[in-house]
């Protein structure tokens, strides 16, 4: 039998020892490589969240800054309405100051195009809380 002298030994464990940080090596960098996909991943998230909350926010400040236009009639004096309706939905509760814009609104339509019906989408029943 054949017995490897010390020198060679030592270069098949330096070898056998390489393999092992190669391997090292490549799970380092998969590791790195997720961990900077995750970060990336929370990274859009949170900016998808604060443009999404901005928009939002922007929305509701401009909207409670204008002022109540009052719909006016069109002049049109031959106009004939075949159908006229109003789809509603989520009616509220409380009557706050949008609400009760969007229902001035629908009285002054209502003038000028009196709806046939009125359809409401639900969400209108609340409980007493």
């Amino acid at each position: 039998m054949y017995r490897l002298g010390d020198e060679e030994e030592e270069a098949e464990d330096r070898v056998f020892l390489q393999g092992f940080d190669r391997i090292e090596a490549r799970t380092q960098l998969r590791s790195s490589a997720d961990l900077r996909r995750r970060k990336l991943t929370y990274a859009m998230a949170a900016a998808a969240t604060l443009t999404v909350v901005g928009i939002i926010l922007g929305l509701s400040v401009g909207l409670t800054r204008h002022p109540v236009v009052a719909y006016s009639c069109p002049d049109e004096q031959d106009a004939q309405y075949v159908l006229t309706f109003f789809v509603i939905g989520d009616w509220g509760r409380q009557g706050n100051k949008n609400q009760r814009r969007a229902a001035k609104l629908m009285a002054d339509i209502a003038e000028c195009m009196p709806p046939s019906f009125v359809l409401s989408t639900g969400d209108n029943f609340y409980s007493r809380e």
